[in-house]
């Protein structure tokens, strides 16, 4: 009995999980969600703190790269990464790419990737996956569609007030036609065979889906907060520009004439502005305005209606897109939060009910990044607060101080954030005739260091402190290439295609111990630094989350899981 008895006990305890062991879909085996496996991704706090929980129901910390994929531009040396990468690798081209991102710990895959790499198209390793190659892009889209013809709040600015505000977008999002043709769109794209939707909604491997990049919906920016990183990259206040704008557009640039012709969210602010104070004498008396009406009194511009304000009533400041002058009246600035909130929710959770009702039990991301990308600061508060209210996952940039983290929570509440984050050293790499100044301005980021190393050393103690941020569910880099359109640093990999490492990242021809087998590196003007040793080491961070075991350091240490194993 006794003999059985030990067995017994070896038999459990070597059942066990191994501490920070990963299972199918990359979450930890140790660490179970109550929420159990379900088939897909869902969110949920476990100890205290906020974890994705992947499909069997284990708590998984995104890790992703966004834009897998390739790059056809003709650089200084003649040739491209396509080129390069097809010779080198053959057929195998992709998987080894794969494979490369799995060595250094990353375990998922984010927007922009090539399609060929996502789980459902190849069998050598499935990385979790955000979005696949592209967006559905609903604000962008309505405003461009011929048959919904949604009005541009940028295209109701007085250019004599503010100058030509033209090329920027962002949705009339209380037309009700928006509410349609997000619904459309978003339908769509998930039953028509070629769609971005169709081909993925139903992977287990697919994380959620970001509905369109912030770069292009103005008004989801940084806010004036913190600093931003280069400084003053401030997205224009929405609740701001719908009061100043017109109340009606006539014509569409892309489309030709309206034939409604309401200004929709102009008219929301008027009648949110009437149900709060009752009387024009009362909104008058809280702002130190002198309107005549909530609805036109003359004409845009001319009269003395609030419909009739085009930015020049002297309790605004001036030229305040940003709405950061301390000249605006207090009150003012307070109902103009409160309705930016009210516009932010209506497009978060328009675009949420179209995807949930296209893709079931898939989160829901919202837009890439509400603070745009690589300024380090969080959108305005106002647009956090209904993100927490309305997505399932909040992403958003940030440069991880105690006093942003703070904020943030203030403005999202206790809800699942992950991060948009990158960095780049111009100097150590091949994008080295590009310089900060001259893509960035002066003074240029703090993010754009002299080496790969300094380069390391921030992205490590950021992805330290995110993982020790409670709402933290993960982050996604950008990305994996350099960047040839914006000439800068972004990548793991030049585009010559050697990792920034030190080790291939170097002239002449060295031999390389690829996932594949061996290959030749090297070919690069200069020597460059190491980054990716730094980037491995940040990635084991989050196996012992949670825990008090020491972390130890990482680099070097690339472990695949997949088919095929390193040489």
């Amino acid at each position: 009995m006794k003999h059985l008895t030990a067995i017994l006990i070896v038999l459990i305890v070597t059942s066990l999980p191994t501490f920070g062991e990963q299972g199918t879909y990359y979450g930890r085996t140790d660490i179970s969600c109550t929420g159990g496996a379900t088939g897909h991704v869902y969110t949920e706090k476990v100890n205290g703190q906020w974890w994705l929980c992947d499909p069997e129901g284990y708590a998984y910390f995104m890790e992703g790269v966004y834009y897998v994929t390739g790059n056809s531009w003709t650089d200084e040396l003649g040739s491209d990464w396509e080129t390069r990468a097809t010779a080198k690798y053959g057929a195998q081209k992709w998987p080894a790419q794969l494979l490369r991102l799995e060595a250094w710990g990353f375990n998922a895959l984010g927007p922009g990737t090539y399609n060929g790499v996502l789980p459902m198209n190849q069998s050598v390793t499935k990385l979790p996956f955000v979005n696949g190659d592209g967006y559905v892009n609903p604000s962008i889209n309505c405003v461009l569609s011929g048959t919904y013809n949604i009005k541009n709040i940028y295209k109701g600015i007085d250019t004599g007030v503010f100058g030509n505000q033209y090329s920027a977008s962002f949705a009339d999002v209380f037309d009700p036609a928006f509410t349609t043709c997000s619904n459309a769109l978003f339908t769509y794209s998930a039953e028509t065979s070629g769609q971005i939707l169709y081909g993925i909604k139903d992977s287990p491997y697919l994380i959620g889906f970001m509905s369109e990049d912030t770069d292009f919906i103005n008004g989801f920016g940084a806010g004036p907060d913190f600093p931003n990183d280069p400084p003053e990259k401030y997205g224009n206040h929405l609740g701001f520009m719908a009061l100043v704008a017109s109340p009606t557009q006539t014509d569409n640039p892309y489309n030709g004439n309206y034939a409604d012709t309401e200004f929709y969210t102009k008219s929301e602010l008027a009648d949110f502005l009437e149900t709060k104070y009752g009387t024009i004498s009362a909104l008058n008396a809280a702002w130190g305005s002198s309107y005549t009406t909530f609805g036109s009194d003359g004409g845009w511009g001319t009269g003395d209606g609030l419909l009739d304000e085009n930015g020049t009533g002297s309790h605004l400041g001036t030229e305040n897109l940003w709405m950061t002058q301390e000249d605006i009246d207090a009150e003012c600035a307070a109902d103009l939060d409160d309705f930016l909130y009210k516009i932010a929710y209506q497009y978060l959770s328009v675009t949420k009910a179209s995807y949930n009702s296209a893709v079931p039990n898939k989160l829901f991301f919202g837009p890439t990044n509400i603070g745009g990308a690589g300024w380090r600061a969080p959108g305005r508060c106002p647009i956090l607060e209904a993100a927490g209210d309305v997505l399932d996952v909040v992403n958003i940039g940030t440069d991880l101080s105690t006093e942003q983290l703070a904020w943030i929570e203030a403005c999202t509440g206790d809800v699942p954030i992950a991060i948009w984050t990158g960095s780049a050293a111009q100097a150590d790499s091949g994008r080295y005739r590009y310089t900060e100044t001259s893509i960035w301005g002066n003074p240029p980021p703090t993010w754009s260091v002299e080496t790969q190393e300094a380069r390391g050393a921030l992205h490590l103690a950021d992805i330290t402190k995110l993982v020790a941020w409670h709402q933290a569910v993960g982050f996604l880099l950008w990305q994996f290439l350099d960047n040839s359109g914006e000439q800068t640093d972004w990548g793991l990999v030049s585009l010559v295609d050697n990792a920034y490492d030190g080790v291939e990242s170097v002239t002449g021809s060295v031999s390389c111990s690829s996932p594949l087998g061996a290959y030749t590196c090297g070919g690069e003007e200069y020597n460059w630094g190491d980054f990716i040793s730094y980037v491995q080491e940040a990635n084991a961070k989050w196996l012992t989350r949670g825990s008090t075991t020491p972390q130890g350091k990482a680099r070097g240490k690339g472990k695949f899981r997949g088919k095929v194993k390193l040489q």
